[in-house]
């Protein structure tokens, strides 16, 4: 039987109106997690091999998932940070668009012309 290992992460959720926070609520409660923000939980997630494939299996035996839900983890992996969705996908940034990067430009070079 291998020994346990143990990963820090920060799990980022976003769910959907009606989705499972209470059950997500309680695993992360069983886990000893703390709050560090809207939808941010830091805990140590313990696991024997496949840590990202046993803290998802274990996860979606405890928090119902609906289509909409969305789940992030960020952790370090051999020196590197890294990111990924356990439930769901990226979606647009909303922000695009606030920053009007290249149309100030372009009004720069329209006025250099005359």
């Amino acid at each position: 039987m291998n020994a346990m290992k143990e990963k820090a992460i920060w799990l980022v959720y976003d769910f959907d109106l009606g989705g499972d926070i209470q059950g997500l609520y309680k695993w992360l409660d069983s886990k000893g997690a703390i709050e560090c923000g809207n939808s941010v939980a830091f805990l140590k997630f313990s696991f024997e091999e496949n840590f990202y494939q046993e803290l998802r299996e274990e996860l979606m035996k405890h928090v119902t998932i609906q289509n909409k839900d969305r789940i992030y983890i960020i952790y370090r992996d051999a020196r590197k940070m890294r990111g990924k969705f356990l439930s769901g996908e990226r979606k647009k940034n909303p922000w695009a668009g606030y920053a009007l990067v290249g149309v100030a430009a372009e009004e720069e070079e329209e006025e250099s012309e005359d």
